[in-house]
């Protein structure tokens, strides 16, 4: 019984952080698109655009930023399981 709640308690944060993973990547890639709009059109700068966007944002893909966005997932589950431990073992 106690491990059937847990499983489910997981797979709820699982669902939950997803989403909210999901919709902080968007949020977060669209921001930055709109940031390296207003640098293309401040520098005056000459060429394919759309070109030089897909270059900006497939650095921005491998950056730090994007990658801590993934504590969305680590940080509930550690917290979720820090509590069944307690709950359980302690």
């Amino acid at each position: 019984e106690i491990a059937m709640v847990s499983i489910r308690l997981f797979f709820g944060v699982l669902v939950v952080s997803t989403i909210v993973y999901i919709s902080l990547s968007l949020y977060s890639r669209t921001r930055r698109r709109e940031k390296l709009e207003k640098h293309w059109r401040a520098d005056l700068r000459v060429g394919d655009r759309e070109v030089w966007m897909r270059e900006e944002l497939e650095k921005y893909d491998q950056s730090l930023r994007r990658r801590l966005i993934l504590l969305v997932y680590v940080i509930p589950f550690l917290f979720v399981g820090i509590m069944v431990y307690i709950q359980n073992f302690a």
